[in-house]
């Protein structure tokens, strides 16, 4: 997950091998969603209305999107409005200038009462401040290390569409015999004797061939074949793009400058060119049979079943490393699509030199909650201790239930919100007055107290006042384990 030096190039499988809920594992089915609405854009003969409809539907998606991952947003916004302005062009036969004007105020004005509550209490903190050049681009082999079996397709695939239409059969030569061809092949050597900047010229070699290609095909909507240029086409520009820019934000001025901007965009891109490949597969071998005869297309599905096992290699090799990263014990092996599954086996020491804490207690309480908690209770918890390995804000993440505060949250919010909440936070676990102690919880609408190992080794003091408190009768004990309980402040849970 650190290829790249100075940056983050987690891919999807992380999240899901830790169920680690961060806004862009959430993303993943919206931004499927909205390439899904775009298939359908281009695939089917709609009406006037129908047309409309889709755009009303993408815009509500992509506004919701935004508001789970705002790094979503102008990818899809303009994978959007594209795919409309196309498919207007052929509804419309021709449509006027203010008919084409007319689509960004609809989905502007559709997404933003769609997504009213997020866009009327929506700032940009002081997290985010623009963009800015790059200081120096990837070097090529750690970058390969992640995308080389893409670029691999991409570039086959490039290569077999430089001449040939939708649906057009291949000459023998067509591959070497024309222009396109011949600079993609001249720029990808150009690449590995320019060492300083070849992650850019092979981008954005990728890149002008991927432009060239949609646009030769804009009209041919519902082919295959400009669908996955589409695709590679917002692929390629987040590849290339980000050896040029970058988003400002808090790490600005350091090593790790564009750790985000990797780190959020490359998981972008990973769902388009996953989507692209699997859509240029088939076209692909039918092409090489075409060109070359059954042989070559045969040895190129040889050489690629080669490149694509040596990348799978990866996963049972480095999934052990990744865990043990993370857990002192590793858990079981993976064989399982629960993303909740590593908590049945993972132990770790907390803090350094402490006990181990094991998470199947914490499984067998957050189950616990999922199964019997059916408001959305704000629940209180070790919330500012180390989220990766510690799992702070474990309770509320994997239920859904609100939590005093999450992880990151001077990206997310004005300085001085977070520390009026962290020392509210601190006050709830060091208060020794029971009364005041209740007070704070009332005001606050905390309902649930979640007192488990890591609450025990990070704030004995408080598990202790608050065991004290429903011993009294000022909480109610709702779960119980040999390591965990869930307390319930009667006023709000009863109220």
């Amino acid at each position: 997950s650190r290829t790249i030096p100075a940056t983050i190039t987690e891919f999807p499988y992380w999240s899901f091998l830790f169920g680690d809920l961060h806004a862009h594992l959430m993303a993943l089915p919206l931004a499927l969603g909205v390439c899904a609405l775009a298939v359908i854009g281009f695939n089917f003969d709609l009406s006037r209305r129908q047309a409309v409809t889709l755009l009303g539907c993408a815009a509500i998606l992509w506004s919701v999107l935004v508001a789970t991952n705002l790094w979503e947003l102008p990818l899809y916004a303009v994978l959007i409005l594209s795919t409309a302005i196309l498919v207007c062009l052929r509804v419309w036969n021709g449509p006027r200038w203010q008919q084409l004007a007319a689509i960004p105020l609809v989905f502007g004005t559709v997404a933003y009462l769609g997504g009213f509550p997020f866009w009327r209490t929506f700032e940009l903190t002081f997290a985010a401040g623009g963009l800015d050049l790059v200081r120096s681009g990837d070097g090529l082999n750690p970058w390969l290390k992640m995308w080389g079996l893409f670029v691999a397709l991409v570039l086959s695939w490039q290569m077999l569409q430089v001449k040939a239409g939708p649906g057009q059969r291949l000459s023998y030569r067509t591959a070497t015999d024309r222009w396109p061809a011949a600079a993609l092949v001249g720029l990808a050597a150009a690449t590995l004797l320019w060492w300083e900047l070849p992650v850019l010229i092979l981008t954005g070699a990728m890149l002008a061939v991927a432009l060239w290609l949609v646009w030769r095909q804009r009209s041919a909507l519902d082919s295959t074949d400009f669908q996955v240029n589409l695709l590679l086409l917002a692929v390629t520009g987040i590849w290339a793009g980000s050896q040029v820019v970058y988003v400002v934000d808090f790490l600005d001025g350091g090593d790790y400058y564009r750790m985000n901007t990797v780190f959020k965009f490359f998981l972008q891109a990973w769902i388009l060119v996953a989507l692209a490949g699997s859509m240029a597969l088939p076209g692909l071998w039918q092409r090489l049979r075409q060109a070359w005869g059954l042989r070559v297309m045969q040895a190129s599905r040889l050489v690629f079943g080669v490149l694509l096992a040596v990348s799978l290699v990866f996963l049972p090799l480095g999934t052990p490393s990744r865990l043990m990263r993370r857990f002192d014990i590793a858990p079981a092996p993976f064989s399982t699509l629960n993303g909740l599954e590593f908590m049945r086996f993972g132990e770790y020491v907390w803090p350094a030199a402490g006990d181990f804490i094991e998470l199947a207690s914490d499984m067998e309480a957050i189950n616990w909650l999922n199964a019997n908690i059916d408001k959305a209770w704000v629940i209180l918890e070790s919330s500012e201790t180390d989220y990766y390995r510690a799992g702070g804000t474990r309770a509320a993440t994997f239920t859904g239930l609100p939590g005093l505060m999450g992880s990151h949250q001077n990206e997310k919010r004005h300085p001085e919100l977070v520390a009026s909440r962290s020392a509210l936070h601190h006050a709830l676990w060091t208060t020794r007055d029971h009364q005041a102690l209740l007070d704070m919880l009332q005001t606050h609408s905390i309902a649930l107290i979640y007192a488990g190992q890591l609450e025990q080794a990070e704030h004995p003091d408080g598990v202790a006042q608050f065991a004290s408190m429903y011993e009294k009768g000022l909480l109610e004990l709702l779960y119980a384990s040999d390591l965990t309980r869930i307390y319930a402040v009667p006023a709000v849970y009863r109220g």
